[in-house]
């Protein structure tokens, strides 16, 4: 920490800050408070949909619509597999 808050430059900082934070989180145990619960419901078209893992909300950034009975891309979309 000495080192972050005596860097000369913001970019200094930022690496001995990231460096100090990595090494309190391995050194100091950590206890959850609340158990984290999410239900995430999409059609079986959608596939690649994903909880995000440190708040649980829906991730669609892999996400594609496919035909459900094939498991193929949809042809509206003109992409099949």
């Amino acid at each position: 920490m000495q080192r972050a808050l005596s860097a000369r430059t913001q970019e200094e900082a930022d690496r001995h800050f990231t460096e100090a934070q990595q090494e309190l989180s391995e050194q100091i145990p950590a206890t959850g408070l609340y158990t984290q619960t999410s239900t995430l419901a999409v059609d079986r078209a959608l596939q690649g949909v994903y909880p995000e893992a440190s708040q649980g909300g829906p991730v669609f950034y892999d996400a594609e619509f496919v035909d459900a009975a094939s498991g193929d891309l949809d042809t509206e979309a003109g992409e099949k597999q």
